[in-house]
C-alpha cells in the first residue's frame, strides 16, 4: 500500500513540476483555445502562471469533454450551451456604454457627411449576434434584453445615418433556414446568414447604383461539410454546416496594386478584387470577420471592392479615402464589437475629417508648392509613396494636390502626411493648402 501512495505521489509531483517547467514564458504568447493575449508579467504571480502553465489548453478541453459527457454541461471559457444543444458564445451581462453609442454614431455619420460631400454614398451595415437571432434558445432564467440595438437604432435615426438593420430580417429566415449553426462557429453566421445578409445590403445599393445584382441560389455550388470541433477548441461537434461556393470567377485580383498598405496589427484582413463591369460602382467595404473569411459574398458584385478590416482602420478612414477614392463606402459591423475594444472611443471623440476643398477655397489659407515645404521626405513602401513635411503648428487641416487631384492631409502637431499611389504621385506637380483652425 505505501509503494503505490509514493508511486502516486511522485506521479502527481511529475505532472505538476512538467507544468510549471513548461510554462509559456513569452510575451506575447496568444491562448488558442480562448483566442486572446495570456497575462504578462506584472510582478503578480498567481494570475501570470494561472494563464501560462504547461497544458493550461489541454486541462481546459478534457475538463470541458468531461463536463459535457457526464454533466450535459458546457464549462469552457469561450462558449456555453443554450437550449435544444445550441452553442453560444460565453453569456455575460449586459453592460453597454451610452457615451461610445453616441460617440460611434456620431462618427459614422461624420464619414456619411464626408462621403456625401465628395458625391460617394455611405451605408451602414449592422449585423445581429447568434444571440440576438436565436434568443429563443437562451438557458432558462437567462434574460436577453439587448437594450444596445435599440440604443444604437435610436443614435443612428438621430444623427441621419444611411443604414441596412440585418436584425429583423435574419430572424425572419431563421423561421425556416439556419442562418448560424446550431453549435460551430457561435461567434459568426453561416453561409446561409451570409448569402441572405448580404442580398439584403446589396439590395439597399441598387437602389443608387441598378447595375448591382442580388445574388441568387443559381450563383453558387450548395453543399455541406463537417466541421469536427468549435473553433479556438477540441470540444468535438461533427457538425453538418452549410458550404456555398461562387461559381463566377469572372473577377481579378488587383490587392497586390496596395501593397505596402497600412493596417492596424490586430486587423489584419485586405483584398481588392475588380469586374469588366464599369457600371458597378467601386466600392470600399469596411468590415469584421463576419465577411473575412466569406469574400465570396461579395467580391465580384462590382467594379472594384476593395475589403478592408475594420474596427481602428476605419477610425484611419481618410488614409484609406485618399487611396481607394471609391464611389460607395460600406462599414459593416457585427452587434458585439460596438464597444470600446474594437473602437477606440478616444479617437471617436477628437477624429477630424476634411471638408472637401472647394468649401473652404475662399477661406484665409496658406498655399505652398513643393520647393517650399521644409523636412520634405518621401518613404517607399511597395506600391505606395509616404509623403510627410513640417507645417507651422497652428495648422489644424489641409490637403495636397498632385496636379488638381485632392488628397486630405493628416497633421500631428508640426508634421503633416499623406499617403498616395506611387502610378498617383508627381513631385513636380505637388501643391499644398493649410489652413488654421476654423
Amino acid at each position: 500500500m505505501k509503494t503505490v501512495k509514493i508511486i502516486f505521489f511522485v506521479c502527481i509531483a511529475g505532472f505538476v513540476l512538467a507544468a510549471v517547467f513548461s510554462t509559456n514564458i513569452k510575451p506575447d504568447a496568444v491562448s488558442v483555445i480562448d483566442n486572446r493575449n495570456l497575462v504578462k508579467w506584472k510582478g503578480d504571480i498567481d494570475p501570470y502562471f494561472r494563464d501560462r502553465i504547461g497544458f493550461r489548453d489541454k486541462m481546459i478541453n478534457w475538463y470541458t469533454v468531461y463536463n459535457d459527457r457526464v454533466f450535459n454541461e458546457m464549462v469552457h471559457p469561450v462558449y456555453e450551451y443554450g437550449r435544444n444543444g445550441y452553442v453560444f458564445l460565453k453569456f455575460q451581462q449586459e453592460n453597454y456604454d451610452k457615451e461610445f453609442i453616441d460617440l460611434f454614431c456620431r462618427y459614422i455619420r461624420l464619414a456619411q457627411d464626408y462621403c456625401t460631400q465628395r458625391s460617394v454614398v455611405f451605408l451602414y451595415v449592422y449585423n445581429p449576434s447568434k444571440i440576438s437571432v436565436y434568443d429563443q434558445y437562451l438557458p432558462r432564467g437567462y434574460q436577453y434584453k439587448n437594450d444596445c440595438y435599440a440604443l444604437m437604432r435610436e443614435n443612428l435615426s438621430y444623427y441621419g445615418v444611411h443604414y441596412v438593420d440585418n436584425l429583423s430580417y435574419l430572424k425572419e429566415i431563421s423561421k425556416s433556414l439556419g442562418v448560424f449553426n446550431r453549435k460551430y462557429d457561435a461567434g459568426h453566421w453561416n453561409d446561409w446568414g451570409a448569402f441572405y445578409a448580404t442580398n439584403h445590403m446589396l439590395e439597399e445599393i441598387a437602389k443608387d447604383y441598378p447595375e448591382v445584382r442580388q445574388y441568387e441560389l443559381d450563383d453558387f455550388e450548395i453543399d455541406t461539410v463537417v466541421a469536427k470541433s468549435l473553433p479556438v477548441s477540441v470540444f468535438i461537434v461533427n457538425e453538418k454546416v452549410p458550404d456555398m461556393k461562387l461559381c463566377n470567377n469572372d473577377f481579378t485580383y488587383v490587392g497586390d496594386r496596395y501593397r505596402g498598405i497600412y493596417l492596424h496589427p490586430k486587423h489584419q484582413a485586405f483584398g481588392a478584387w475588380q469586374t469588366e463591369n464599369k457600371q458597378r460602382p467601386d466600392v470600399m467595404f469596411f468590415h469584421g470577420s463576419y465577411y473575412n473569411s466569406r469574400i465570396k459574398f461579395y467580391q465580384d458584385r462590382f467594379h472594384k471592392v476593395v475589403g478592408i478590416h475594420n474596427y481602428e482602420n476605419f477610425l484611419n478612414f481618410d488614409y484609406y479615402f485618399n487611396l481607394v477614392k471609391p464611389d460607395y463606402v460600406i462599414l459593416e459591423t457585427a452587434e458585439y464589437t460596438l464597444n470600446d475594444k474594437f473602437f477606440d472611443k478616444q479617437v471617436l471623440k477628437t477624429k477630424v475629417l476634411n471638408p472637401p476643398y472647394d468649401s473652404v477655397a475662399q477661406d484665409l489659407h496658406e498655399k505652398l508648392v513643393a520647393a517650399d515645404l521644409k523636412d520634405y521626405e518621401e518613404e517607399d513602401q511597395g506600391k505606395l509613396i509616404k509623403i510627410s513635411f513640417s507645417v507651422p503648428e497652428n495648422m489644424t487641416f489641409g490637403y495636397l494636390f498632385v496636379g488638381k487631384t485632392e488628397y486630405d492631409l493628416q497633421l500631428n502637431g508640426k508634421t503633416a502626411k499623406v499617403t498616395l499611389l506611387k502610378t498617383e504621385y508627381d513631385k513636380d506637380s505637388v501643391s499644398v493648402a493649410l489652413f488654421a483652425a476654423r
